[in-house]
């Protein structure tokens, strides 16, 4: 990404683009109960969702302005986005599972940085672009000790319309 030349003399991992993920919620750490009944909500919502278009919007310091270890890009969130989103917490709803953040940003990460070399930075990057959405990926994550974060796939939701 040419963004990367910007913060060259910041310490951070830059994710490549074979790895980029676009997060819509984030659900917090749950059971095997709650994960049955976010497996059956996306279900639910994948079969009534035709594919959409995203479009990317800027560049921000996740996950917090108070303390940030990330650069993400955030999107656009009207239309098809909008309405996806909406039935997702929903359909979790109806199925007995609240998410926990009312004002998650949804984003991709870009990068992630050690310490708090991000803390006092700030961005006006515009992004331009768009992307296809055609499947939700499910991902469990484990943090360890040295903030190193691992994603694992449980399964893969494509839009049956």
């Amino acid at each position: 990404m040419e963004e990367e030349s910007r913060w060259k003399n910041l310490r951070v991992f830059w994710t490549g683009f074979s790895h980029y993920s676009l997060t819509f919620e984030y659900l917090g750490i749950v059971d095997k109960e709650d994960l049955k009944k976010i497996r059956n909500a996306i279900q639910e919502v994948v079969e009534e969702t035709k594919p959409f278009e995203i479009r990317l919007d800027r560049i921000v310091l996740g996950p917090n302005e108070k303390d940030p270890r990330m650069f993400w890009a955030t999107i656009f969130e009207d239309g098809a986005v909008k309405i996806f989103r909406n039935q997702l917490i929903g359909k979790l709803a109806e199925n007995g599972f609240e998410t926990k953040e009312k004002n998650f940003l949804p984003h991709i990460v870009l990068a992630t940085a050690k310490g708090n070399q991000l803390k006092g930075r700030q961005t006006n990057v515009r992004l331009r672009g768009k992307f296809k959405v055609e499947e939700i990926n499910l991902y469990s994550s484990q943090t360890y000790a040295k903030g190193a974060t691992k994603h694992k796939l449980l399964e893969t939701f494509p839009f049956q319309k």
